[in-house]
């Protein structure tokens, strides 16, 4: 004997039902849909007869909170996503990976040596207004999709928090070094983490934003 399953327009219903007590982001609602439908089927695995308003009335008891719950769907979905993100930025500081780490660090070693210290000035200068330039970039392409759907993300915001918040965080040396006389192979080591970092986070957001887009359009 099969199941009793939601229809799609019980399940628009759930939708409604979440849009009505102001979910922020899709995704999340995505989830709470999921977790009413499958607590409406198991009501239906012990009584078939029941109706889909009595059941969703029953599960609404339960679940009445809708704030208590997008905070608990929050808090899962945000842990998955830095979780799915650190592995892989950890994937790229691997071995045999960690070897272009080398070598860019020693690479930009080798140019500094060579250059006057207030071109290195400049240098560090301009590198921090292309990371700060950077940020507002990925901010851009995450608002015009998410504009372009009507549609806001929790992952999209865990990606561009956790990505912005490293990046900024690596204008540090650079400001340091135009302050303070730092060695040249830290800042060359601070260099060749950021170029990979980018190059790590280009890719993880362009993945993100088709994958969602796909997806949602």
């Amino acid at each position: 004997m099969n199941e009793k399953q939601l229809s799609a327009a019980q399940i628009q219903e759930l939708h409604k039902l979440a849009e009505r007590n102001a979910i922020k982001y899709y995704d999340v609602e995505l989830e709470i849909v999921d977790h009413y439908a499958s607590a409406i089927e198991a009501i239906w695995a012990e009584n078939p007869n029941v109706s889909f308003d009595e059941a969703q009335k029953q599960i609404y008891k339960e679940f009445w909170d809708f704030k208590s719950l997008q905070k608990k769907k929050e808090q899962v979905l945000h842990r998955l996503a830095q979780k799915e993100i650190n592995l892989k930025i950890r994937a790229a500081f691997s071995w045999p990976k960690i070897i272009t780490f080398f070598l860019l660090t020693i690479l930009f070693y080798s140019i500094g040596i060579q250059i006057p210290y207030k071109a290195g000035l400049a240098l560090a200068a301009s590198l921090a207004v292309i990371l700060i330039g950077y940020v507002l970039y990925k901010l851009y392409l995450i608002k015009r999709l998410e504009s372009q759907l009507n549609k806001r993300f929790l992952r999209l915001k865990t990606i561009a928090l956790q990505h912005n918040s490293m990046i900024l965080l690596l204008t540090i040396p650079l400001g340091l070094f135009e302050s303070l006389p730092m060695p040249l192979v830290i800042f060359s080591a601070c260099l060749a983490f950021a170029s990979i970092f980018i190059f790590v986070s280009v890719q993880i957001l362009q993945n993100e934003l088709s994958r969602f887009e796909k997806q949602f359009s």
